[in-house]
């Protein structure tokens, strides 16, 4: 995925409504077909960081394998397809049990990985999927 900057208001010579001092959203842009046909490669998605996360939501999740790769995303993909990027994945969240939850990749050529809850880094929710086409902009809650 590919971070599209957001310029403050102040930045273009104009006085911001709001003064929120902590932004919780952001988008990306989706480079993979891991997730299709949901999301497609130039799809932008809006995450919410403070967004609250339930079973199926579509999450930007990190997976740390131990407390000396905090920075590492594991590799959730097929043989022959790229791995993840430091900045995470979009997968959906699905709990397993108590301790466990699935990263699902939506199409079927990615691999799904079952990981311990704890070992998940989940930096936000995905909200909005926004594409050229109004037809293909969707909203999730």
């Amino acid at each position: 995925m590919r971070t599209i900057p957001i310029r403050p208001v102040s930045d273009h010579g104009l006085e911001p409504v709001n003064t929120c001092s902590t932004s919780s959203l952001f988008a990306l842009q989706v480079l993979d077909e891991s997730m299709a046909p949901e999301f497609k490669p130039g799809h932008v998605v809006v995450v919410d960081s403070s967004a609250r996360l339930k079973p199926g939501s579509f999450v930007l999740a990190r997976v740390v394998r131990n407390e000396s790769e905090s920075t590492s995303v594991a590799r959730l993909s097929s043989v022959n397809k790229p791995t993840a990027t430091e900045l995470g994945v979009l997968r959906r969240w699905q709990p397993v049990d108590g301790q466990n939850v699935v990263l699902e990749a939506l199409n079927r050529s990615w691999a799904n990985e079952t990981v311990d809850m704890r070992c998940v880094n989940v930096l936000g929710v995905v909200i909005q999927r926004a594409a050229r086409r109004r037809k293909d902009r969707t909203h999730y809650r």
